[in-house]
């Protein structure tokens, strides 16, 4: 099993993904080794693979790691909760996801991670909230050097300030 967790801001759902399963697992708390989730179907996303939960904890995002595709999941996150697809523009190649990153704010997630499979012209995915499918304007992006890598992208916290030591 591989895939990826998320955990919305009220700390009470736990999104997690699983490339064998076409969805999202939701645990409720308290959480603990016997808890059961419920599952969130999304059979046109392959094998579900990056997951983040927007800092106001109405919207969870989930890529597919086959597809080039995004999916919004809106709260209270359950196995009834609304899914649809956010259009995205053409990427260079066909293959999904790894992992979201969500702005503090709310306003951009960036998807990324990925290039492999002989895919190295791959561009990431810019998504402008809102995250519906008639309100997200996407962008595809190109990262320095092949492919978009198999890393993961995180926003700096607000009010946090960068220092660079010693001075450039």
């Amino acid at each position: 099993m591989s895939g990826a967790i998320a955990i919305n801001p009220a700390g009470d759902k736990l999104l997690v993904t699983d490339l064998n399963s076409p969805g999202v697992n939701i645990f409720t708390a308290p959480f603990s080794a016997a808890s059961t989730p419920e599952f969130l179907s999304i059979p046109t996303a392959g094998a579900p693979d990056g997951i983040n939960i927007t800092p106001d904890g109405n919207t969870a995002l989930v890529a597919s790691a086959v597809f080039a595709r995004l999916f919004a999941i809106t709260a209270p996150f359950s196995s009834s909760s609304a899914v649809e697809e956010i259009p995205l523009p053409p990427l260079g190649g066909t293959v999904g996801f790894e992992d979201i990153g969500i702005s503090s704010d709310g306003q951009l997630a960036i998807l990324t991670g990925n290039s492999g499979f002989n895919e190295f012209d791959l561009m990431a995915a810019f998504v402008e909230a809102p995250f519906t499918a008639s309100g997200a304007v996407a962008h595809a992006v190109t990262v320095n050097g092949p492919g978009r890598g198999a890393g993961a992208v995180r926003f700096v916290p607000p009010n946090l300030a960068l220092v660079l030591s010693p001075p450039s």
